[in-house]
Protein backbone atom coordinates (compact mmCIF):
# COMPACT_ATOMS: atom_id res chain seq x y z
CA UNK A 1 0.00 0.00 0.00
CA UNK A 2 1.72 3.46 -1.47
CA UNK A 3 2.44 5.54 2.01
CA UNK A 4 -0.68 8.16 0.94
CA UNK A 5 -3.14 5.05 1.15
CA UNK A 6 -2.01 3.53 4.33
CA UNK A 7 -3.25 7.71 5.56
CA UNK A 8 -6.08 7.72 4.18
CA UNK A 9 -6.70 3.68 5.50
CA UNK A 10 -5.39 4.73 8.96
CA UNK A 11 -7.27 7.61 9.05
CA UNK A 12 -10.52 6.14 8.30
CA UNK A 13 -10.10 3.56 10.84
CA UNK A 14 -9.48 5.77 13.54
CA UNK A 15 -12.43 8.12 12.67
CA UNK A 16 -14.48 4.67 12.78
CA UNK A 17 -12.86 4.12 16.26
CA UNK A 18 -13.95 7.75 17.19
CA UNK A 19 -17.72 7.42 16.21
CA UNK A 20 -17.98 3.98 17.82
CA UNK A 21 -16.55 4.18 21.22
CA UNK A 22 -15.25 8.04 21.40
CA UNK A 23 -12.52 9.81 22.66
CA UNK A 24 -11.18 7.94 25.07
CA UNK A 25 -10.75 5.08 22.55
CA UNK A 26 -8.68 6.59 20.54
CA UNK A 27 -5.42 5.27 21.57
CA UNK A 28 -2.44 4.62 18.95
CA UNK A 29 -2.90 1.06 19.94
CA UNK A 30 -6.28 1.04 19.43
CA UNK A 31 -6.22 2.67 16.07
CA UNK A 32 -3.69 0.36 15.17
CA UNK A 33 -5.45 -2.36 15.49
CA UNK A 34 -8.30 -1.03 13.64
CA UNK A 35 -6.37 -0.56 10.55
CA UNK A 36 -4.71 -4.22 10.86
CA UNK A 37 -0.77 -2.85 11.17
CA UNK A 38 1.27 -2.62 13.91
CA UNK A 39 1.78 -0.24 16.16
CA UNK A 40 5.13 0.92 14.44
CA UNK A 41 3.58 1.69 11.28
CA UNK A 42 0.85 3.39 12.42
CA UNK A 43 3.86 5.52 14.53
CA UNK A 44 5.58 5.84 11.27
CA UNK A 45 2.79 7.93 9.68
CA UNK A 46 1.79 9.32 13.02
CA UNK A 47 4.08 9.42 15.28
CA UNK A 48 1.81 10.55 18.38
CA UNK A 49 -1.64 10.50 19.18
CA UNK A 50 -1.98 14.11 19.09
CA UNK A 51 -0.71 14.37 15.23
CA UNK A 52 -3.14 11.94 14.48
CA UNK A 53 -5.86 13.58 16.07
CA UNK A 54 -5.01 16.59 14.74
CA UNK A 55 -4.69 14.85 10.98
CA UNK A 56 -8.01 13.77 11.48
CA UNK A 57 -9.27 17.34 12.44
CA UNK A 58 -7.51 18.23 9.52
CA UNK A 59 -9.09 16.25 7.27
CA UNK A 60 -13.10 16.73 8.84
CA UNK A 61 -12.36 20.60 8.59
CA UNK A 62 -11.17 20.68 4.77
CA UNK A 63 -14.07 18.48 3.92
CA UNK A 64 -16.88 20.80 5.89
CA UNK A 65 -15.34 24.03 4.52
CA UNK A 66 -15.39 22.12 0.60
CA UNK A 67 -18.95 21.53 1.29
CA UNK A 68 -19.69 25.33 1.99
CA UNK A 69 -18.12 26.39 -0.57
CA UNK A 70 -20.81 24.84 -2.84
CA UNK A 71 -23.63 26.16 -0.95
CA UNK A 72 -25.01 29.24 -1.95
CA UNK A 73 -28.44 30.79 -1.97
CA UNK A 74 -30.76 32.18 -4.69
CA UNK A 75 -31.70 35.46 -3.31
CA UNK A 76 -35.41 35.81 -3.77
CA UNK A 77 -35.63 39.46 -2.13
CA UNK A 78 -37.82 38.19 0.89
CA UNK A 79 -35.32 38.65 3.79
CA UNK A 80 -36.59 35.87 5.93
CA UNK A 81 -37.31 33.64 3.43
CA UNK A 82 -33.92 33.98 1.92
CA UNK A 83 -32.53 33.54 5.10
CA UNK A 84 -34.82 30.21 6.04
CA UNK A 85 -33.22 29.05 2.51
CA UNK A 86 -29.70 29.65 3.85
CA UNK A 87 -30.84 27.80 7.09
CA UNK A 88 -32.03 24.90 5.45
CA UNK A 89 -28.92 24.30 3.82
CA UNK A 90 -26.93 24.47 6.97
CA UNK A 91 -29.68 22.14 9.03
CA UNK A 92 -29.99 19.62 6.72
CA UNK A 93 -26.77 17.80 5.75
CA UNK A 94 -27.22 14.50 5.35
CA UNK A 95 -23.68 13.79 7.22
CA UNK A 96 -25.01 16.00 10.22
CA UNK A 97 -25.21 12.96 12.62
CA UNK A 98 -21.45 11.81 12.07
CA UNK A 99 -19.90 14.96 11.68
CA UNK A 100 -21.35 16.37 14.19
CA UNK A 101 -20.51 13.22 16.65
CA UNK A 102 -17.37 13.85 15.26
CA UNK A 103 -16.66 17.27 16.31
CA UNK A 104 -18.09 17.22 19.45
CA UNK A 105 -15.21 14.51 19.93
CA UNK A 106 -12.66 16.79 18.27
CA UNK A 107 -13.71 19.74 20.50
CA UNK A 108 -13.31 17.66 23.59
CA UNK A 109 -9.65 16.86 22.68
CA UNK A 110 -9.20 20.62 21.33
CA UNK A 111 -9.60 21.39 25.08
CA UNK A 112 -6.63 19.40 25.74
CA UNK A 113 -4.28 20.28 22.97
CA UNK A 114 -3.48 24.18 21.97
CA UNK A 115 -2.65 22.96 18.06
CA UNK A 116 -6.20 21.61 17.93
CA UNK A 117 -7.81 24.34 19.86
CA UNK A 118 -6.25 26.81 16.95
CA UNK A 119 -7.52 25.04 14.46
CA UNK A 120 -10.89 24.47 15.40
CA UNK A 121 -10.76 28.59 16.56
CA UNK A 122 -9.68 29.42 12.79
CA UNK A 123 -12.63 27.58 11.34
CA UNK A 124 -15.26 29.11 13.23
CA UNK A 125 -13.69 32.61 11.94
CA UNK A 126 -13.91 30.94 8.29
CA UNK A 127 -17.33 30.12 8.83
CA UNK A 128 -18.01 33.25 10.17
CA UNK A 129 -16.73 34.38 7.44
CA UNK A 130 -18.79 32.44 4.84
CA UNK A 131 -21.69 33.49 6.86
CA UNK A 132 -21.09 36.97 7.26
CA UNK A 133 -20.52 37.28 3.00
CA UNK A 134 -23.83 35.18 2.44
CA UNK A 135 -25.73 37.32 5.09
CA UNK A 136 -24.55 40.56 3.47
CA UNK A 137 -25.38 39.22 -0.34
CA UNK A 138 -28.92 38.23 1.12
CA UNK A 139 -29.77 41.61 3.39
CA UNK A 140 -30.61 44.78 2.41
CA UNK A 141 -27.54 46.93 0.62
CA UNK A 142 -27.82 49.24 3.69
CA UNK A 143 -27.98 46.91 6.17
CA UNK A 144 -25.05 48.22 8.73
CA UNK A 145 -21.56 45.92 9.37
CA UNK A 146 -22.87 45.33 12.99
CA UNK A 147 -26.16 44.05 12.50
CA UNK A 148 -24.37 41.11 9.97
CA UNK A 149 -21.98 40.60 12.26
CA UNK A 150 -24.23 40.09 15.20
CA UNK A 151 -26.41 37.88 13.00
CA UNK A 152 -23.78 36.20 12.52
CA UNK A 153 -22.73 35.70 16.54
CA UNK A 154 -26.38 34.58 17.22
CA UNK A 155 -26.66 31.92 13.79
CA UNK A 156 -23.27 30.09 14.62
CA UNK A 157 -24.07 28.78 18.17
CA UNK A 158 -27.28 28.44 17.29
CA UNK A 159 -26.67 25.73 14.49
CA UNK A 160 -23.62 24.43 16.63
CA UNK A 161 -26.40 23.78 19.44
CA UNK A 162 -28.80 21.99 17.09
CA UNK A 163 -26.19 20.05 15.45
CA UNK A 164 -25.70 18.49 18.95
CA UNK A 165 -28.94 18.12 20.40
CA UNK A 166 -31.32 17.62 16.96
CA UNK A 167 -31.38 13.76 17.27
CA UNK A 168 -32.78 13.96 20.98
CA UNK A 169 -34.87 16.85 20.44
CA UNK A 170 -36.26 15.36 16.85
CA UNK A 171 -37.74 19.05 15.89
CA UNK A 172 -37.71 19.24 12.16
CA UNK A 173 -35.14 21.46 10.27
CA UNK A 174 -38.16 22.91 8.57
CA UNK A 175 -39.36 24.45 11.68
CA UNK A 176 -36.16 25.60 13.12
CA UNK A 177 -35.16 27.27 10.11
CA UNK A 178 -38.63 28.91 9.93
CA UNK A 179 -38.25 30.15 13.93
CA UNK A 180 -34.60 31.20 13.18
CA UNK A 181 -34.97 32.97 10.61
CA UNK A 182 -37.56 35.17 11.66
CA UNK A 183 -35.14 36.07 14.60
CA UNK A 184 -32.17 36.46 12.00
CA UNK A 185 -34.73 38.59 9.78
CA UNK A 186 -35.55 40.98 12.84
CA UNK A 187 -31.70 41.65 13.81
CA UNK A 188 -30.79 41.98 10.07
CA UNK A 189 -33.91 44.83 9.99
CA UNK A 190 -34.49 46.17 13.33
CA UNK A 191 -34.14 49.93 13.37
Amino acid sequence: MAAEATKQAILEAALALLMSKGGAALTMRGVAEAAGISLGNLQYHFATREILVFALLTRFLEQQEQALRHKSVAKTGVLQKDIKALLLLALSDPDKTSGTSLFVEIWALARQNQDISESVDAFYWRLAAFYRQTLSDIAVPSCPAARIDRAVFTLLPLIEGYCVTAAALQTPSEQIADTWASAIAWILSES
